[in-house]
């Protein structure tokens, strides 16, 4: 009761905060000495001493596969001794999927300055002239039953024919009488098992060659439905597999694939049914000298109840995406679970291994998920390694939400690495997606270019028993995700009780979600449902869509020593009230430029003092909001009305005189005011991002 007359007397005093909350006079501090940071010097990438033992295998060219046997026949006689396979430069062709099950203690190198490229498929060459759609086309013969839907020149993945060219299209209107399930039946809320949907004028009278090969790209809420068309018909598109999430009109799509939309420079289209490839000719391809690859592999290594096996310097090469099976998130449907894309294989899968080791390697052109964990692992890196063009997750980490030891995931670490281009094939791909696995290293990645969240971490919505935690999400550059596809996403995403896991010495910024009607939710750091004793400190965020900090619910969490700033719906927001204290916000710096403190400063359950809050607009006249409305001035709330409602505990409103903070510079004075009057540590913001030197 005592609570909910404060806020009411808050409430009233919104009308007259402005007078009375002019803390410093309303100008900004005079600039000062700034605290200057060493310049950072990242190293290049390193390779193992080129010195065969006695039982090392040496490689040029051969077969690496062959190799494997020749081990797995060595281990059989009772050697136990680490035999290294040293490969000199060169594309290896392995013509299937490399088999490490149950091999231990086996080292793959490329030798000290080779180059080594590990793939699987074939070269398409022998190109005739002809025209399609009224432009000149390329075509050549490819083996009867070629179903590939990715294809290469040199290292440069080529389009697929998109329609419309740029843009979306829209859902005229949903077809329940199609669908799975009703108002009353429906197993969850978001869901019908929609197989159709009305297509509008924007689409036109859609006919297509080879309707089965045509692929759509549906983005509603925090999910993507990629799957092809079964046909067309009454103004209707019909899907192969049941969206995962309920269709809407309104809903945005394109197409992809489309023979009808062949005709920009680098566009290609497999005709399954005449067994013939179409490729549109870029400036300086000749028809003698272009060599087109076709990759016929999806999972390029898989290590199954292997230990100790180590990749170094290796570029693992074109993949092709794969439509997986459905889970039992909805037994007997097909469908796919709506986040994460668990199902996804990886070009390298790994299961119930320890001390599987990545340094250094390239992950290229990867049609689904990069790297994938499954069933228990443990005492694995992933070092130094260069993603690039990721059809789905670049690293998924999947243990068992088991309680006892013998199950547990742990000690997983992905450090150093740059990921660069994500979910381009399932833009639901993440970054690194982490479920059920303890004690593990998230660090010094840089993470950019992808559709939806960077880093994931976390699998249980609430408060249930959770196997995830003591994760350290530290040091990491995440920038330019998110795009305006997809809402309900963030920089870092975590889900359920956490009670070791820190997130720390992150730099978060330009994370975008779905800007049209219906879209929200692109935030920098987001505590999602049940997130619970977590700590984060030492993080800068800023210029995200929504606000830079988000918790819908959880407890306990410890929100300290970071920089909020400059996001475009506020730097802070707690969405569900529970009845437990929500988080503690304390000795952060939060700016803005006319934008709210936090959103939502109504009747909240969390511990807010000693926070250094400034408006480059309305200098101290800082302000939150009560509600998610952020235009209403009526709905601001000042300082002094916070007060009354149990907030703005000892915080000061003053400039904290960053040096450049137009130019997003938040080098502190010397002599700022966060650090005279809250108490703020500065760490080393530009230790953020990789190590090594990518080039």
């Amino acid at each position: 009761m005592i609570r909910i007359i404060a806020w009411l007397l808050a409430v009233i005093m919104a009308a007259v905060s402005p007078i009375l909350n002019r803390i410093d006079g309303g100008k900004p501090a005079a600039e000062g000495t700034f605290m200057e940071t060493q310049e950072r010097v990242k190293t290049g990438r390193t390779y193992e001493a080129f010195a065969p033992g006695e039982k090392d295998i040496v490689l040029s060219g051969g077969d690496l596969a062959g190799a494997l046997e020749n081990i797995r026949e060595m281990r059989a006689g009772g050697d136990t001794e680490r035999i290294t396979v040293w490969l000199h430069g060169g594309v290896y062709n392995i013509g299937g999927t490399l088999d490490f099950d149950g091999l231990s203690d086996v080292r793959i190198c490329a030798c000290p300055g080779e180059r080594v490229t590990l793939t699987s498929g074939f070269t398409v060459t022998g190109f005739t002239e002809t025209r399609v759609n009224g432009v000149r086309v390329w075509r050549a013969d490819v083996p009867a039953g070629s179903a590939f839907r990715s294809l290469y020149k040199g290292e440069q993945a080529l389009r697929l024919t998109r329609y419309p060219e740029q843009g979306y299209l829209t859902v005229k209107a949903p077809d329940r009488e199609n669908s799975l399930f009703t108002d009353d039946d429906t197993p969850w809320l978001y869901t019908y098992g929609d197989r159709s949907f009305y297509y509008g004028d924007d689409l036109g009278e859609a006919l297509f060659y080879q309707t089965g090969r045509v692929r759509i790209k549906l983005m509603h809420y925090w999910m993507c439905e990629n799957t092809a068309l079964s046909g067309v018909a009454d103004g209707k598109l019909y899907l192969t597999r049941p969206a995962s999430m309920r269709i809407s009109a309104g809903d945005r799509y394109f197409l992809e694939n489309v023979f009808e939309a062949l005709k920009n420079p680098g566009e290609w289209y497999l005709d399954t049914k005449e067994n013939i490839l179409y490729y549109v000719p870029e400036d300086g391809d000749t028809r003698r000298d272009t060599v087109l690859f076709a990759p016929d592999e999806t999972v390029l290594a898989s290590l199954k109840n292997a230990r100790n096996i180590e990749f170094r310097n290796l570029r693992f090469f074109g993949t092709d995406p794969t439509d997986p099976a459905g889970t039992e998130w909805i037994p007997g449907t097909d469908m796919l679970f709506p986040q994460g894309n668990p199902e996804y294989p990886g070009a390298v899968e790994i299961a119930e291994c320890e001390g599987i080791g990545f340094y250094n390697c390239d992950f290229l052109n990867i049609g689904s998920t990069a790297v994938r964990f499954t069933g228990r692992n443990a005492d694995c890196d992933i070092r130094g390694c260069l993603f690039r063009n990721i059809g789905c997750n670049a690293v998924f980490i999947r243990g068992e939400n088991a309680a006892g030891e013998e199950r547990r995931t742990c000690r997983i670490n992905v450090t150093d690495n740059l990921i660069d281009g994500y979910g381009r094939v399932c833009p639901t791909g993440i970054g690194v997606l982490l479920h059920f696995a303890s004690d593990c290293d998230i660090a010094h990645n840089e993470i950019r270019d992808g559709y939806y969240t960077a880093v994931s971490v976390g699998w249980v919505w609430g408060y249930a028993f959770h196997a995830t935690d003591g994760i350290r999400i530290r040091d990491n550059l995440i920038y330019n995700i998110g795009q305006g596809w997809l809402s309900d996403m963030g920089g870092i995403y975590t889900l359920g009780v956490q009670p070791h896991t820190v997130i720390s010495g992150n730099v978060i910024h330009n994370v975008a979600a779905d800007p049209g009607e219906g879209g929200y939710g692109g935030w920098g750091i987001y505590l999602d449902e049940g997130s619970s004793f977590i700590t984060v400190k030492n993080n800068l965020v800023y210029d995200c869509g929504s606000q830079s900090f988000h918790q819908h619910y959880g407890q306990e969490n410890l929100i300290t020593n970071n920089i909020f700033a400059f996001s475009d719906e506020g730097q802070i927001r707690a969405s569900k009230t529970e009845d437990h204290n929500e988080f503690t916000l304390t000795g952060n710096i939060v700016v803005g430029e006319d934008q709210p403190l936090w959103v939502n400063a109504g009747e909240r359950r969390f511990t807010e003092s000693g926070n250094l809050f400034w408006d480059y607009v309305n200098f101290s006249r800082v302000y939150a909001v009560n509600g998610a409305s952020i235009g209403k001035k009526t709905d601001r709330v000042y300082a002094a009305a916070l007060k009354l409602g149990g907030y703005f505990t000892n915080d000061a409103a003053a400039d904290p005189i960053f040096r450049d903070p137009a130019n997003r510079d938040f080098t502190l004075a010397a002599e700022s005011p966060a650090l005279t009057e809250i108490g703020f540590t500065p760490w080393d913001i530009a230790a953020a991002g990789t190590l090594s030197d990518f080039g």
